[in-house]
Order: C-alpha cells, then sequence, then structure tokens
C-alpha cells in the first residue's frame, strides 16, 4: 500500500455525467446512472501502483446532483514549475514521466487529458526531483469521454485525428495510445521552449497552424515538429533553444502526422533512457546538491504546508473524512441548479444539468489544516510490541472497546490507533495471526476489513494459481440464471450496481463453480459473493479465496444439487435451539404453525447476505469469522428475539409481511445476544453432522441421528462431556421422574426424584412441588434444569403451565397440552382466483413452443434450452381479476428442489412427450408419478389433478416418427384409465393447441372466458415491456396498468412475458395453505416428542443424556428442561 513520503494534500475533480432521463435498456428498465458507471471504472484506478502518479483514493457520489461525482486523489503543494527547470534536469524528468505513461498504457489505462499542468515536479531530499503524474484517469473512468457531455482534455494538446473524430455541437473525440504519444511530443516541445503553447498563441491561432500543416504535408512520414518550431521562431523570434540531436528525433516521431507512424512508448523509454545514461554520468553531484537546495529554499517560502505523516494514503483520507471534512460542501458547484419540469410521461423540460453547472475537472485542493491540527496530537511516537503473546491496549483507549461499533468507528485517535496496530499485525502475518484473532475480536477498522478477512479465513498469495487455472470465458450451464440474478444482487450498493461490478462477480461466481465440480449455482450465492467482491475488486483470485474458504467453514454441503437434508437439518436444530433460549416464541410460532422454512432459509443460505444492507453485514461478519459455523444459528436466534415483541403481537398473516420486510435491526445488539447465547449454550446444543469442526474448547460431538428423528425433538440434545460439565460446576438441577427402584439403582449426583407414578402430571400438588424445587435452585444459583426420563415413559411433565419463564421439556413421548388448533391462511378473493399451470416434459419436445402459442400465439424456429421460464396472463371480467401463472420447467433438471416446488404449487399440468424423442413418452409417465409422490410428501389430494398428456410436433415427417398415434394412445389410457387425456398437436402449426387448452381448463373447472378462444373477445394488451418502451419508468408502467384494471366497464386481459418469479417463501406459503385446507377437513394429531435419553449399559442402568438445554435471553443463564 502507497504510503506518504513527502507532505501530501488531498485534491479532487468534479465530473457531471450524461443524462439518461427517459432511454431504457433492450429490456425496458431504465439505464444504469452514468455516475454508477463512473463508480465501477473507477476501481481499476485504485489498483494502479506506480512511483511517477497521484494515487487515486475514492469516488464519492454527489447526494444532491444525480450524475455528479468527486474523484480524490493525492496532491502536491510543494512542486516546482517545470519552466524553472535547467537543461541538465528536463532528461531525467521527462525519463521519469515516459516510464509512467509506458506502465499506464500496460494497464490499458488511455490517459486523454495528457498536458504540462497535470505533471507535478516534487523535491525531496531522499529521492531528489519526482515526476508525479496527476488527471491520468478521467477519460478511463468516463469510458473514454462516453459518460460525459464535455470535452476532457487540453486543445493544445489533441492530436489530429481526435480533432477529425469530434462530432459538431458535442465537441469530444475518443482518445487512443497514440494520442498520448502526440501530447507527449507537444510537452517535450514545452520543456525545452520553456513555455507554454497557450502563452503563444490563441487556441484558434493553434488550431489554423495546425490545420495548415495537415493540408500541406503530402508525406506519410511528415512531422508537426519543424513546422512547429518554425511558428515558434516566427512568433518569438528572441528565443533560443538548444535540444540534443537524440531528443529531437524522438519528438519529431512523437508528432509525426499518422498515428500508425508514430512510436510506441517502450520505444520511446528505450531511447530516451540511453540519453538520460549519458547526461547522469556527465552530471556534476555537487551542482547537483546545490541545485536541490536553492529548490527548497524557494518553496519553502512560499508556506505551502502538507500533511507529513508516514502512512498509508487510505489511511490519511479516512482520518480526514473523520475531522467532520464534507467534500460535497466544499466541492458545491458554482452555479444555481434549477428546478425541472416533468410532466405526463416523464417528459422533462428545462436545461440538461451539465449545460448550466460548471464543471470544471480541473484539481482542487481539499483543505487538511482540521486533519494537520489532530495528527499533531496523536501520540505518534507509541510502538506496539509484537514479541509478546499479546498487545496491550493503552490506558486511554480500554475505555472504547465495550462501545458501541458506530461510536468507535468515528473516534478519530482510536481508529488512527487500531488502523497502525492493524496495519502493522499484517506485515508479519501469519506469524501474528493468534494476536490479530485477538485484536479482531475488539473490532476490525473498515480501512482493512478486507485484508482481515482474508488472514481469518486462511487465505494466502497461492491461490492466484488455482485461480489463473479457471477458465471463466466458456458457457456454463449457470450462465442464463447469473444474467438474472446479477443485476439484482445488492442493488441498494452503489458498486454492486454498476456494469463493472456485474462483469466481475460473474467471473468470481463462475470460477467458484468451475473449482466446485460438485457443487450448484442457488440462488443467493451472487449475495453471498458480493461482500467479498467488495473488498477485492481488483484482487479476484483474493475473493475467489475467501468466498471457497467462507463456504467450507460455514455453509459446507449446503450447494449441492440436491441439498434438501442440509437444509432441513439446519433448520430443526435452529428450531430446538429457539425452543431452548425462548421457549414462549417458540410456543407462539409452533401454534401459528409457522415453520422456520418460510423464513429462515435465504438467512442460513447467504448467511444473511440476502437480507442485511452490506454495511450491517460487515459488522456481523467481523465476528462469525472468528467463530464456527454454529454461529449463524445464534445470530437467527437473536434476530427473532430482537422482533420478540412484534411476533408474539403477531398473527400468521402479519408474520408474513413482518419476515417480508424486516425492520430496522440493531446490528450491535446482534452481535452481543449472538456472542452470548454462542458461549453459553453448550457447544453439542448445535451439534450438525454436515458442520463444519467446533473451534470452542471441549466441544464434543453427538451420535449422529437421521433426519427424521431428529424431526421429532423439540428440544436440542447434549452431549454427556457437557452435561459432566454442568455438573462439576453445579450449574444444574435434575429432575429425575423415573420410578424409585429404577432412580435406587442408579442416579446422576443431586438429581431429585419426583416418579412419574406417584404424580398426577396435570394436578396442582406436583406443579407446586416443582416451584418449590425451582426456587430452591434459583437460591443456589443454579441456572440449568433438566429432566431426566427413560424411554418407557409414557408421562412427562408438562412445565409450561408453570410460572418460570422461557422453560421446555426434555424429552416428551407426548405433550399434555391441549391439541393445536390448525388454521390455515385467511381464503381472501385473490387466493381463489389465481391458478398455476405446469408444463413438463423431456428436453427438446416443444414445451416453450406451446407456451408461446397460448400467450403469444407464434413460434420460433431457433431452439433455446430453458432453465425455468416464468409468465402470468392477467384477466378481467366483470370487474374481477383472474390471474395464471404458467411455468415452463426445463427438461435437463438441473435444480430438482426447484421442480419438486413447481410440482407441489402447481394446480394443473400439462406432460408433453414429441414423436421424434423416443425416450420422452415413458419419461412422461415418470413425471406423473413424481407429480404424485410430491403432492402425497406435502399432504396435498392427488385426486382428479387436472392433467393432459401431449405428442408434440406431429408436423414432422412420418420417417422421423419414433411411435404412432395408437401407441401413445394405448399407453396413456391403460396407464391413467381416462379416454380424455391425451392429445396430438403440432405447436408449429397451431394443430389442436385451443383442444389442447379447453381440455385442460374445462377439468381444472376455470372460467371459460379464459380458454383460448374466449379470451380473445378480451380487449388484449400484451406484456409490459411494450410498455417500457414508451413509458419512462417502471413505476409509471404500474400505476398505468392499476388505472387501466381499475375501469369496471371494461374486460381484458394482459400478458407478462418472463415475469419475476415468486420467492421461495411464497411457493412455501401457497402450498402450506393447501396442505392445511385438507388438514382442516381431518382430525388433527397431537404434536409428539421423542425422549433424549439412551442407555448405554442396560445391565447396570446407566444413561447417557441428550437432552434439551435452554438460555434465558435476559439474564443469559441456561434453562434446561
Amino acid at each position: 500500500m502507497k504510503e506518504a513520503e513527502s507532505e501530501v494534500e488531498f485534491a479532487a475533480a468534479i465530473l457531471i455525467g450524461s443524462e439518461n432521463y427517459g432511454r431504457t435498456c433492450i429490456n425496458g428498465l431504465p439505464l444504469t446512472p452514468s455516475s454508477i458507471r463512473l463508480l465501477g471504472r473507477f476501481q481499476k484506478l485504485l489498483s494502479l501502483n506506480h512511483k511517477n502518479i497521484c494515487q487515486y483514493i475514492e469516488l464519492i457520489r454527489s447526494q444532491n446532483s444525480a450524475n455528479a461525482v468527486f474523484v480524490v486523489s493525492e496532491h502536491y503543494s510543494k512542486v516546482l514549475s517545470w519552466k524553472e527547470l535547467e537543461n541538465t534536469l528536463i532528461i531525467p524528468i521527462i525519463t521519469q514521466l515516459i516510464d509512467c505513461l509506458r506502465y499506464l498504457h500496460s494497464q490499458d489505462i488511455i490517459i486523454g487529458h495528457l498536458s504540462t499542468d497535470n505533471i507535478l515536479i516534487t523535491p525531496s531530499k531522499k529521492f531528489g526531483l519526482t515526476v508525479k503524474l496527476c488527471q491520468y484517469g478521467l477519460n478511463y473512468i468516463t469510458g473514454n469521454g462516453e459518460d460525459v457531455n464535455y470535452l476532457i482534455a487540453d486543445a493544445y494538446y489533441l492530436s489530429p485525428e481526435r480533432i477529425i473524430k469530434m462530432i459538431p455541437g458535442v465537441w469530444k473525440g475518443p482518445a487512443s495510445k497514440k494520442s498520448d504519444v502526440w501530447a507527449l511530443g507537444i510537452i517535450l516541445v514545452e520543456f525545452f521552449i520553456k513555455m507554454s503553447l497557450k502563452n503563444l498563441w490563441s487556441l484558434q491561432q493553434y488550431t489554423s497552424i495546425l490545420h495548415t500543416f495537415c493540408q500541406k504535408s503530402q508525406k506519410k512520414t511528415c512531422s508537426f515538429f519543424n513546422y512547429l518550431m518554425q511558428a515558434i521562431k516566427i512568433a518569438k523570434p528572441t528565443l533560443s533553444v538548444d535540444i540534443d540531436e537524440k531528443i529531437i528525433s524522438i519528438i519529431e516521431k512523437c508528432l509525426q502526422l499518422l498515428p500508425s507512424v508514430r512510436p510506441r512508448l517502450d520505444d520511446i523509454y528505450n531511447e530516451i533512457e540511453i540519453v538520460n545514461n549519458n547526461h547522469y554520468f556527465d552530471q556534476e553531484e555537487e551542482e547537483f546538491s546545490n541545485h536541490m537546495k536553492e529548490v527548497n529554499a524557494i518553496l519553502n517560502l512560499q508556506n505551502l504546508e502538507g500533511v507529513k505523516v508516514y502512512r498509508p494514503l487510505t489511511e490519511l483520507f479516512f482520518l480526514w473524512k473523520l475531522c467532520g471534512s464534507n467534500i460535497e460542501a466544499i466541492l458545491k458547484p458554482g452555479e444555481q441548479k434549477f428546478a425541472r419540469v416533468i410532466i405526463d410521461d416523464y417528459k422533462l423540460c428545462g436545461k440538461n444539468l451539465e449545460t448550466f453547472v460548471k464543471t470544471p475537472f480541473n484539481l482542487i485542493i481539499l483543505p487538511s489544516s482540521n486533519l494537520k491540527t489532530r495528527l499533531k496530537k496523536l501520540e505518534c511516537e507509541d510502538t506496539h510490541n509484537l514479541n509478546s503473546d499479546q498487545v496491550e491496549t493503552p490506558s486511554k483507549f480500554v475505555e472504547y472497546i465495550g462501545q458501541t461499533l458506530i461510536v468507535k468507528e468515528r473516534n478519530i485517535e482510536y481508529q488512527s490507533y487500531r488502523m497502525a496496530l492493524m496495519r502493522d499485525l499484517l506485515l508479519t502475518y501469519p506469524y501474528t495471526l493468534e494476536m490479530l484473532k485477538t485484536e479482531c475480536k475488539k473490532d476490525i477498522p473498515p480501512v482493512y476489513r478486507g485484508a482481515l478477512w482474508a488472514a481469518l479465513l486462511d487465505v494466502h498469495d497461492d491461490v492466484n494459481i488455482d485461480f489463473d487455472q479457471l477458465d471463466t470465458f466458456p458457457e456454463q450451464a449457470s450462465d442464463r440464471q447469473l444474467m438474472v440474478d446479477i443485476p439484482r444482487c445488492h442493488q441498494y450498493e452503489e458498486l454492486m450496481t454498476s456494469p463493472a461490478a456485474h462483469i466481475q462477480l460473474k467471473k468470481l461466481l463462475k470460477a467458484w463453480l468451475l473449482a466446485n465440480p460438485n457443487y450448484v449455482y442457488w440462488q443467493g450465492l451472487d449475495s453471498l459473493a458480493a461482500p467479498f467482491l467488495v473488498h477485492h475488486f481488483n484482487n479476484l483470485p483474493k475473493a475467489f479465496g475467501c468466498l471457497q474458504n467462507f463456504i467450507q467453514r460455514y455453509l459446507q454441503n449446503f450447494f449441492l444439487k440436491d441439498n434438501s437434508h442440509i437444509i432441513q437439518e439446519y433448520l430443526a436444530v435452529f428450531t430446538q435451539l429457539l425452543a431452548f433460549i425462548d421457549s414462549k416464541l417458540y410456543f407462539h410460532l409452533n401454534e401459528m404453525d409457522f415453520c422456520a422454512e418460510l423464513f429462515a432459509i435465504p438467512w442460513f443460505l447467504t448467511c444473511f447476505a440476502h437480507v442485511l444492507p452490506l454495511h450491517k453485514l460487515f459488522h456481523l461478519w467481523d465476528t462469525l469469522l472468528l467463530t464456527d459455523s454454529s454461529f449463524t444459528l445464534f445470530i437467527g436466534i437473536a434476530i427473532l428475539v430482537q422482533m420478540r415483541q412484534q411476533l408474539l403481537n403477531s398473527q400468521f398473516n402479519d408474520a408474513i409481511l413482518l419476515f417480508s420486510d424486516l425492520p430496522d435491526l440493531s446490528i450491535d445488539k446482534i452481535v452481543a445476544d449472538s456472542l452470548c447465547y454462542y458461549h453459553s449454550v453448550p457447544p453439542s446444543c448445535s451439534h450438525r453432522i454436515y458442520s463444519s469442526e467446533h473451534l470452542r474448547d471441549n466441544a464434543t460431538p453427538l451420535m449422529n441421528i437421521s433426519l427424521n428423528e431428529l424431526r421429532t425433538f423439540h428440544c436440542p440434545r447434549i452431549s454427556p462431556t457437557d452435561l459432566i460439565n454442568l455438573i462439576d460446576h453445579n450449574r444444574v438441577l435434575l429432575l429425575d421422574i423415573r420410578s424409585t427402584t429404577e432412580f435406587n439403582m442408579f442416579s446422576l449426583p443431586n438429581s431429585i426424584n419426583i416418579a412419574q407414578n406417584c404424580y398426577d402430571f396435570n394436578s396442582s400438588s406436583f406443579y407446586s412441588i416443582i416451584k418449590s424445587q425451582l426456587s430452591v435452585a434459583r437460591d443456589h444459583k443454579k441456572d440449568i434444569i433438566m429432566s431426566l426420563m427413560n424411554r418407557r415413559s409414557k408421562k412427562i411433565p408438562n412445565l409450561r403451565k408453570m410460572s418460570v419463564s422461557r422453560t421446555i421439556s426434555v424429552a416428551n413421548n407426548e405433550l399434555d397440552y391441549s391439541q393445536l388448533e390448525v388454521n390455515s391462511c385467511p381464503n381472501s378473493p385473490a387466493v381463489k382466483k389465481v391458478f398455476r399451470l405446469v408444463i413438463v416434459g423431456s428436453a427438446r419436445t416443444g414445451k416453450t413452443a406451446i407456451v408461446n402459442r397460448f400467450l403469444e400465439e407464434q413460434f420460433e424456429e431457433r431452439y433455446l434450452p430453458t432453465i425455468e421460464n416464468f409468465h402470468r396472463k392477467v384477466y378481467k371480467r366483470g370487474g374481477e381479476v383472474y390471474q395464471m401463472d404458467i411455468v415452463d420447467c426445463s427438461g435437463m433438471d438441473p435444480f430438482p428442489a426447484a421442480r419438486k416446488l413447481s410440482y407441489a404449487t402447481g394446480d394443473m399440468f400439462i406432460i408433453v412427450s414429441s414423436v421424434d424423442h423416443p425416450e420422452s413418452l415413458n419419461h412422461m409417465l415418470d413425471l406423473h408419478d413424481q407429480i404424485i409422490e410430491c403432492k402425497l410428501g406435502k399432504g396435498l389430494p392427488i385426486q382428479n389433478i387436472p392433467m393432459i398428456y401431449v405428442l408434440n410436433k406431429t408436423d414432422l415427417p412420418r420417417v422421423k416418427w419414433q411411435h404412432n398415434e395408437a401407441e401413445f394412445a394405448n399407453k396413456i389410457i391403460q396407464f391413467t384409465g381416462s379416454q380424455n387425456k391425451h392429445i396430438l398437436c403440432s405447436a408449429k402449426l397451431n394443430e389442436n393447441m385451443d383442444v389442447l387448452f379447453v381440455n385442460l381448463f374445462q377439468q381444472a373447472r376455470l372460467p371459460k372466458f379464459m380458454c383460448p378462444g374466449a379470451h380473445r373477445a378480451l380487449r388484449t394488451k400484451h406484456s409490459a415491456d411494450e410498455y417500457e418502451e414508451s413509458s419512462s419508468s417502471r413505476g409509471h408502467l404500474l400505476r398505468r396498468m392499476r388505472e387501466k384494471f381499475s375501469r369496471e366497464s371494461e374486460d381484458e386481459c394482459y400478458t407478462q412475458l418472463n415475469a419475476r418469479r415468486s420467492s421461495l417463501r411464497t411457493d412455501l406459503l401457497l402450498t402450506r395453505a393447501k396442505s392445511m385446507e385438507r388438514r382442516n377437513k381431518t382430525n388433527g394429531n397431537k404434536i409428539g416428542h421423542k425422549i433424549s435419553i439412551k442407555y448405554t449399559n442396560r445391565n447396570e442402568e446407566q444413561y447417557v443424556v441428550e437432552a434439551v438445554t435452554g438460555v434465558e435471553s435476559h439474564s443469559k443463564k441456561c434453562v434446561i428442561m
């Protein structure tokens, strides 16, 4: 990381991007704002590292002007004017400049804005005269001038080809590497004549000279140098110019009229280096030293003071912002902004922003006096002893450790100390890894978060070798889904909405999929990768290594093709922990039948990256990376506990709305509560088969059990080691409800026997006895309670009836509380009028063609493989709205879990085969069995499911048919026993298409006007795409459509192609509503709990406890019953 070598300051340039009001992409969505595109390209400039360039630091979007940005870079005030250079110093300066330019060209950075004004010559005692090039990245971040409506260049340095390409009225032309070479030639001329061309001629005069030269030049190898020198002598007869012949040769090559004749910067550098070496040996060292003293004396008289601190520039600018400096208040545009009038379809009236706001892209020095004052107060002489096992925090910073993250991140003294400490620890990594972890537990400075995350995830530089072997350019099966998901990833984060970020994220995800062939892309992986991309935008191998190690540590096997068993086990353990920590909330959610599947899957699949904004997620992951994979479970519990009161006051529908839009959560409280649960709950309680290793001490795994058995527990299990530890520390009250005989044969130390054959657990006397025992335990500060029983026990105490807060029972065969009343979601009119059609079949059988015939009455000759398409057709009839969702499933079955969900939520099905596909007929019957199996698994009815079997492509020649009509009909009739559930059709010729849908809709008993022949009579609006071409925003489109559907006198329908797919949560709710509707018609069953005591030696009647545990959040005590 670059450090300040002399008195450095910060400077900023203002750029105003072009406006895109009313312009849309090919898909109808608004174009990405130009300021976002500038921000995306700017990230590459942060990766540039050369001793002769001014480092770019940050690009800040304006809060007041939509397309205004402030480009911040380092700057130097104590500079020597190039006009005062002696001839002996010019050549070394030129050598540094050319070396800098060729480095930028090697990084594909075209300067475009190269002039003597952007060349800073800084003197220092250690390095002598050093060239610092500034403003070199403005042309690159504007897309070679595409995203601004003005020219970013000095006209005196424009090459002839750029002038020719300028469009009248716009006056901007694209730059190239050869145009930079031309500008270099002009700079060399000015260096040796010690005069700027703008001081000799006006712009019109200079342009006339250049124009005359271009007209007179007839040779291809004609140089502008001689013609320019003649014009200079005419304008300045007394000017004496002494230029070395080798330098003249270089200038002549640079100022060639034709770009193809001009040399590359590498060739120029080789020539100038030879000249520089000759001059260096001829130069007297004493003469140079005397000259430097004179230069420093002149600069000292100018009273130009910068910030002179040996620390990275990113640290300095971070501290500059903490001093309260507001860059927008300093650099606000010079003229008043006028209001713009928006009428009708978002038509704009008024001047464009860039035409009435002054947008000088010259550098403006940012005031640094406040920063210098604060830095002088800091004790920079403090050092950190890294030889010891730990770093002792200075006494004046101890009080900050317990403060909130916001308070610590805004304190300049504390952040200065923490950044210096972390920088030193990172320099000695990995030898200081343990010290690094210890310090990261306190907090992580934002400037070093990316580097610290990589260290905590054990990512080293050798990851570059692995990443370079991955070819991400060829197409993959996941490319189509990535095209849909990436633009929607973290849309509230400015950087992630830029096209540059989309490209980088796609490379990162494809590389990870290539490196893990046993995994597949699941929605949410893009959100999971985004935090690492933000911190390592210019270092994709490092971001790849972080993502790889993160998933291995915290999400092992989550991205398998069939990950249902992984997720179900995770959710089961999560639910049990909730019962342990907050039993009241658990019972409330259980009574509503509000299971974790409805809200927690995106939480754990993305480690909360999908539901939390990035700035909160960063703080959460700062703690997560110091723990093991079980910590995410406690984060979920902490979120629920923070929403506890709202959930307790909510019914099912209210809870759904609450989770669909999470309230503003306190991230400090979530982190604190999560750590409390993580350290208080016995480690074995969060045991999972597929988890990574525990990082906590004395963590012993439990015996693995099947998923079905795990689901029967309504409480977490505990290992013998953890139980013994609780007994040793006298933190447990054991209630043994076995018979007195069994208790006398063997019992755990200090356990109390309350024999189940002596007490009626429903009687008041039992609860009074238990209450007294609990009071005794509370007096002795025993904060864990456990009840023990054997497998033969049929009765267990229902401690939920007691006044003890947040308690649960260990192991129940039968709960003695009353049967839960099962209620489904209220049946709203909208739900009754929503139908889902699922079309399935083998690949290349024409499923999508059938859908297109129904929706658009069109046929597409070109074949494109389908992953899953989702369309929507909305009908309005008699003031009522009917909706049909059409799911076009893939024939390749890339996501089995998603397909099963489509089966469960489908109301009617079209199963397609084709005459030219030999296996499609047998596959059709297999799909029927899968649909029935899925419906049964979800508790849904399977009688009279609307379903039709289609033999498509009857338009093909008979020689291509693999099976005939009779064979198809006999097989379907034999399989289904129905005469009217099969049909032959041709989507290409539109044969029997109407008959197909009429038959299906009659089976489903849909309204007649939804059939193809009837709905054509309704006034049709095709899709949102046509509206988006003429409308200027999606919000306006939706408002217009709502207005149209509010006209009760009109009947109409509209089709929305490639509509946004219903979320996983919505589909699960739909399945649940259908399942609960069926369950309401039958008698409910009591919820049973498996016992959690197991025999290890039947002869000695010893018991191993794998039992329930619990934590009371307020007192931070465990409660196990």
